[in-house]
Order: C-alpha cells, then structure tokens, then sequence
C-alpha cells in the first residue's frame, strides 16, 4: 500500500513530501528496483537530481536479471539517469 500511494500521489500531482514518506516505508519493507524507481522520480520532481540519481542507479542494481526491468525499463531509467546528471 505504500508503494502503490506513493506511486499515485507521484502520478496525480500530489504533495511529493507525502510521496517521498511511503516511499521510503515501502524501501524499508522491502527494497526493490520498481520502489527504487519511484523514489527516483520524485526526488526528480522536486529538483533533488543528485539524490534522484543515486535511486535510479540503485534501481538499476536491482533490477538487473529481472525481466520486466530488462524488458520495458532499463532505457527508460539510464536516460533518466543521463538527463539528471546534466541538471545536477
């Protein structure tokens, strides 16, 4: 439930500091490259690039060998990750 209202606030526009909060409960949890992902784009949203930079890298860790990261986000999240360096 953290991680699916954290992804909803992030998507609807909602306050980030809440976002941020399950977020980080969710990775807590349990830290996986999809919860890691998510933090990264919220820290994005709220102009931290630095910080957005070390989740997405950290998604990347994570997601390495799984299928759905392989398949539909791994080229997403290192452009995402080459477009935040350059912010930074």
């Amino acid at each position: 439930p953290h991680f699916a209202s954290a992804r909803w606030l992030l998507d609807n526009g909602g306050d980030l500091t809440q976002a941020l909060g399950y977020i980080e409960t969710s990775i807590a949890l349990k830290s996986t490259w999809w919860n890691n992902w998510v933090k990264a784009q919220i820290l994005a949203k709220q102009g931290r690039m630095a910080d957005a930079v070390a989740a997405a890298e950290q998604a990347q860790v994570l997601g390495k060998g799984d299928q759905v990261f392989e398949g539909f986000f791994k080229e997403e999240v290192a452009k995402a990750i080459n477009e935040w360096k350059k912010k930074s």
